[in-house]
């Protein structure tokens, strides 16, 4: 996925979460953990199937 997709939907989240650093800091490990699961799953899809599952 492209860095600068990534960095969109991540500030896009964060605007909408205005609590403490600490709090925003973890919000931003699961996006980074969300993100990288879509890519991964993808990836698989496409080596296996050509493209996504239906």
């Amino acid at each position: 996925m492209p860095g600068n997709v990534k960095k969109v939907v991540m500030d896009e989240l964060l605007c909408k979460y205005t609590i403490d650093d600490d709090t925003n800091e973890q919000l931003m490990k699961l996006m980074e953990n969300a993100l990288v699961e879509g890519y991964n799953q993808w990836h698989y899809d496409v080596q296996q199937n050509g493209g996504l599952l239906k």
